[in-house]
């Protein structure tokens, strides 16, 4: 049942994240396949950036986000950090990631366990969540 209401939301949510629009925001869709949504954000002066996120239960959880290079490899150091990006190793993924209201890391993160997902899941959506990425991708990840 859980799996279901996750799919139904994914899906409805990335519906309008097609090539075309994305293209148009300086993003690119490798798939929009449930439960992972894979993104990359390019730009010319901007060390390149892939995400996958993973709405396996969304959104009872928040998404889970890897941080990837362009061939879609899990980051062991980030090349840039600073903001929301976080090169510490989490302790559940072993990655660095994303501290950041809206991900799983942030709200299982031993210093943000007091900051419930179920305060903010009726408020976020995951194009929300990836402006918001993107935003700080733009700010951090300058060549």
């Amino acid at each position: 049942m859980l799996e279901d209401l996750a799919r139904a939301l994914f899906e409805e949510e990335t519906e309008g994240m097609t090539e075309t629009h994305c293209t148009a925001l300086q993003r690119v869709r490798f798939s929009a396949a449930f439960p992972i949504l894979d993104l990359g954000f390019e730009a010319p002066n901007m060390v390149p950036l892939r995400l996958q996120l993973n709405a396996q239960r969304y959104n009872a959880e928040a998404p889970a986000i890897t941080l990837c290079d362009w061939e879609g490899v899990p980051f062991k150091t980030l090349p840039r950090s600073g903001g929301i990006f976080n090169n510490s190793l989490h302790e559940a993924t072993r990655l660095p990631f994303i501290c950041m209201i809206g991900t799983n890391e942030y709200h299982t993160h031993p210093s943000h366990r007091g900051d419930n997902w179920s305060q903010y899941r009726d408020s976020r959506t995951l194009a929300a969540l990836v402006y918001q990425i993107q935003q700080g991708w733009q700010q951090t990840w300058r060549r």
